[in-house]
């Protein structure tokens, strides 16, 4: 979490011992200070949206310490600012003074005077190239490449599990399909799947609620590949605070007619009417849930006075924004995939009496479960980590539900188009009736 700072570093003008605060430090505060020292906790600040970092304090075996016990805990109670600046600030820097720490051992309590100082130098490097740093450093190379490996091992298993499925699976199927085409007409043909080639294309249950689901997860998935293009392009850079929430939430608004053009087309296959309540649910499927959860958690961020709580203004240009822009786009993808439906999603032609069949009414679930295992996982990580209190609970839990539930549909719309063009290729080559 962020907190707003009481340093004030105005541009270009140096201190020298500037006073910051004056805390006394109870037992208790000792020992979680103790505690963050022995595991090299650090802070981190943002000015002018450059990142900068500094230890809390340090720690001395029992070798290298005066009186030759230990270990040791020591505090830093001043930080120095080293800046450089071109016409603007460019360069950025934080360093604790080891000089002056105080021993925070004992748990005894202790009055802390904590000051800084600001050094400001001008620099030849211009304001377009004061990122390069942050984008060329590393701070965790070797578990970068090993992230890198486990990606790689994970999709190449993959692979090869659903390379081995397809081909036991197609050989079952094209011994069936060269039965069937020439002219094997024993009792073979009135069982399994080639039975119901009738009725496999009928139209489902809760037609509006289930083309909204595939609207908005196809649009979340033109969501991901519209990142994925810029953060090749170079578009992200590590430390480039709100970059990449501006690109979510735009692209996220003008994919709204890929949700609009989904749904519709996909509920004008099956009936001429309801693709207007199939539209409006796919533009509220996702977005009406994730901005609940967002409106909570900046209320509550506003409670605990935390910077990450948007002000007032910028939430009514953002739903200013969303209406203006957004519903007209949801609007004209409804009615051009009403209009102009695509040939290649048309589906054969079904019996007119149904068929029986047992109905399966948590097949979406087959491809979205991995969302459920995702936020599974998301809760366990929690209860190992070191975060505590409603704040970070709350922060945690709710962006970790709305990730999950962007991954389930996303994944249960992979799943549905992927089923859907495997069984139309298998029945359509196959001779009908």
């Amino acid at each position: 979490m962020s907190w707003p700072s009481v340093i004030q570093l105005e541009f270009a003008v140096n201190k020298t011992g500037a006073a910051l605060c004056q805390q006394k430090l109870n037992s208790g505060e000792i020992a979680e200070f103790r505690h963050a020292i022995t595991y090299n906790f650090y802070y981190q600040m943002y000015y002018d949206d450059l990142p900068l970092w500094a230890f809390i304090g340090k720690f001395e075996e029992g070798n290298w310490t005066d009186d030759g016990k230990g270990p040791k805990y020591f505090l830093f109670t001043h930080v120095e600012f080293d800046a450089l600046y071109n016409g603007k600030v460019i360069e950025i820097h934080a360093f604790s003074d080891p000089s002056h720490a105080i021993d925070v051992t004992e748990d005894v309590d202790v009055k802390v005077d904590f000051t800084y100082s600001v050094s400001w130098k001008r620099t030849s490097t211009p304001y377009k190239n004061r990122m390069d740093r942050y984008s060329a450093a590393s701070l965790l190379p070797i578990l970068q490449k090993t992230h890198w490996f486990s990606f790689v091992n994970s999709i190449v298993i993959v692979i090869l599990l659903m390379g081995l499925l397809t081909v036991l699976f197609m050989r079952h199927l094209k011994n069936d399909i060269r039965k069937w085409s020439i002219g094997d007409e024993d009792e073979e043909k009135e069982v399994g799947w080639k039975y119901i080639h009738g009725d496999v294309f009928r139209c489902p249950r809760n037609l509006p609620l289930f083309s909204a689901i595939l609207g908005s997860g196809t649009q979340l998935l033109s969501m991901v590949l519209i990142l994925f293009v810029l953060a090749f392009l170079g578009v992200f850079h590590p430390y480039s605070r709100g970059t990449l929430s501006s690109s979510i939430l735009i692209s996220y608004i003008l994919t709204t007619v890929v949700a609009g053009y989904s749904s519709a087309s996909f509920c004008s296959q099956y009936a001429e009417t309801g693709w207007e309540r199939s539209a409006l649910l796919a533009g509220i499927l996702f977005s009406g849930p994730f901005l609940l959860t967002a409106f909570f958690l900046n209320i509550l961020a506003a409670y605990f006075n935390v910077t990450t709580a948007l002000p007032l203004g910028t939430i009514l240009l953002i739903f200013l924004i969303y209406t203006l822009v957004a519903i007209p786009l949801l609007v004209l993808g409804g009615v051009v995939g009403h209009r102009y439906k695509s040939d290649l999603q048309s589906f054969p032609v079904t019996k007119k009496c149904p068929r029986e069949i047992p109905s399966l009414s948590w097949s979406v679930l087959r491809g979205s479960s991995t969302a459920i295992f995702m936020f599974s996982y998301c809760t366990y990580f929690y209860l190992k980590s070191n975060m505590s209190g409603i704040l970070q609970a709350a922060f945690f839990f709710g962006y970790s539900a709305c990730m999950c539930y962007a991954f389930f549909l996303m994944l249960g719309t992979v799943s549905f188009q992927a089923s859907l063009l495997f069984v139309r290729r298998i029945y359509h080559a196959v001779k009908s009736e």
